[in-house]
């Protein structure tokens, strides 16, 4: 059970990421799958819910949902979380975001997510494909064997398997993204061998 507290998320600010407010409209570009589109998103959301997304995330999903601890999020100087990084979870609540993903998005017997979202969310945008994975959704790529992920930049991950309903939570602190990249799809293919 988590004790009633007034805000589960916590985020610590740190001094870049407002840069584009400062470019000239024509001269900003967005990448689809980087740090100005992530920015963009989370600017957007904070605009649309008129709160910071971590204590949005904290009403509607994290409490409901039962995650066991808090959890923070990097802000940048212009008060907005990075979006697409910066997050800090116990791997126990990585597994359960992972739950809350594959159980359709809800939390507390309420529906959080917009119908179809997830489905979207899980479509591969237009991307290059490579070795491992098929393409990129939103902010979850889409694995060549069937399965979905979020992958931090340290190597900790959260992989689910919708046709078993597994998932599988990988922490990491690793200095070396490629090799714990490949460390960890070997270690999530035994994982879900493992289980079959």
């Amino acid at each position: 059970m988590i004790p009633e507290i007034d805000r589960i998320f916590t985020t610590h600010t740190i001094h870049h990421g407002a840069y584009v407010h400062s470019l000239p409209r024509a001269a900003v570009q967005i990448d689809p799958v980087g740090p100005d589109d992530r920015w963009i998103s989370m600017s957007v959301a904070k605009s649309v819910t008129s709160t910071l997304i971590g204590d949005y995330i904290s009403e509607k999903i994290w409490r409901p949902f039962g995650m066991e601890a808090d959890a923070s999020w990097i802000v940048d100087k212009a008060g907005i979380e990075r979006g697409g990084c910066c997050l800090s979870i116990t791997l126990r609540d990585y597994a359960r975001l992972g739950k809350f993903m594959d159980e359709g998005g809800r939390a507390g017997g309420v529906d959080v997510l917009a119908d179809g979202w997830i489905h979207e969310a899980w479509r591969p945008q237009p991307s290059e494909p490579n070795k491992y994975t098929v393409g990129y959704g939103y902010y979850w790529q889409v694995r060549q064997d069937g399965g979905y992920e979020a992958v931090g930049a340290y190597g900790q991950s959260v992989t689910i398997y919708p046709e078993g309903h597994l998932v599988i939570a990988v922490n990491s602190a690793s200095v070396d993204p490629h090799g714990i990249g490949l460390a960890r799809w070997d270690l999530i293919a035994v994982n879900r061998g493992a289980v079959r």
